[in-house]
């Protein structure tokens, strides 16, 4: 169940990504283009950061998922099995650390700025969705970390079971 329910945000996730890239790509050009042009378009630069805000800090949650991320790719070059393994299941457990202790930082600091109202100076994006993007992003890392350790500890299980452990 929390394996389907897991797939199904990711693919959420990985259109608002997907989205979000797209309107940052789209933003930036247009501000290049019509730049050259001599002719400013207003709001380009709002536009373009709230969708890195959110490509970056909603990436991280897909990254945590996909496992695409620096941690896995180091670990594999260790020749030990058992030191890759325990390097796999510390780095699980220090990514969900730094995810809670993340998510109680930059929590109190969203709550602040939606109550303070705070918005971008050309198009009045309110900043609340930015640093909102990164509460959601960190919460989707905590998740995605616990599905992993989930199946990180039901992957020992079976192994043990056939003996390879």
């Amino acid at each position: 169940m929390f394996k389907r329910v897991e797939s199904v945000i990711a693919r959420i996730e990985r259109a608002i990504v997907i989205t979000a890239l797209a309107v940052m790509l789209i933003a930036t050009f247009l501000q290049v283009i019509l730049r050259l042009a001599g002719l400013p378009l207003m709001g380009t630069v709002d536009i373009g950061l709230f969708g890195l805000a959110v490509f970056t800090f909603i990436g991280i949650g897909l990254a945590a998922y996909t496992n695409d991320h620096i941690i896995i790719e180091a670990i594999e070059l260790i020749p030990s099995r058992i030191i890759r393994l325990a390097s796999r299941c510390a780095a699980l457990f220090l990514t969900l650390a730094f995810g809670i202790i993340l998510l109680w930082i930059v929590y109190p600091f969203w709550t602040y700025v939606m109550e303070s109202g705070e918005k971008t100076l050309e198009v009045g994006i309110p900043l609340s969705l930015h640093i909102g993007a990164l509460v959601a992003g960190t919460v989707l890392l905590i998740l995605h970390t616990i599905g992993q350790l989930i199946r990180f500890f039901e992957d020992i299980a079976r192994n043990r079971q056939e003996g390879a452990v």
